[in-house]
């Protein structure tokens, strides 16, 4: 079983919510092949069946636009991205269960016989399902691509230098060598505490 570094800091909440964001760029969890999409949300903190079945408004899997969340996860990898209600006409299309999604172009998802061998799903949060379930996702720890973190933080200083006690696998990092500190992984654990 892999295991990687683990970042802990303390981020004030109003700050949180900012560094929530990151996670357009997505994080990782290991679901079994033939595992719902439905089930894989549900055992996320904070995604109860209604707050899946209230706000999360567009939801794509491996990059087509997806109204069925019985659709079972298939092949060693996947990409979820999930947002609230999107606005326009392309808002309207890829909502899902819109009058409109006929006028998607989609791929049909078949069923086919699954090994329950292990997915990695990289799960990607947009707009209002960011910020309602990005910090608490934070908070419980996640895992993330360290060079997406990185090229985040870069562009925010601001959000970088509110982050306190910053320590990789238990060791001190001062701010301005974060990046430096985890740029050699590929992956990292992020787990925020708030002060």
């Amino acid at each position: 079983m892999n295991t990687y570094p683990v970042l802990t800091f303390t981020c004030p909440a109003d700050q949180l919510i900012r560094l929530a964001t990151v996670l357009q760029s997505g994080f990782y969890v290991t679901a079994a092949e033939g595992d719902s999409l439905i089930s894989l949300l549900k055992a996320l903190p904070g995604f109860s069946e209604a707050y899946i079945a209230k706000e999360i408004q567009t939801v794509f899997l491996n990059g087509d636009a997806l109204d069925d969340l019985q659709t079972p996860l298939s092949g060693s990898d996947a990409t979820i991205a999930l947002a609230g209600a999107m606005p326009g006409l392309a808002g309207a299309i890829v909502r899902k269960g819109s009058p409109w999604g006929a006028l998607r172009k989609t791929k049909t998802i078949t069923t086919a016989e699954h090994s329950g061998g292990p997915v990695s799903v990289l799960i990607k949060l947009f707009n209002t399902v960011a910020v309602d379930r990005g910090p608490g996702l934070l908070t419980g720890s996640v895992r993330i691509n360290a060079g997406d973190l990185i090229h985040f933080l870069e562009l925010r200083p601001s959000l970088l230098a509110s982050l306190t006690g910053l320590a990789l696998n238990g060791s001190p990092v001062a701010p301005e060598r974060l990046s430096e500190a985890i740029s050699g992984f590929n992956q990292i654990n992020v787990k925020a505490g708030q002060p």
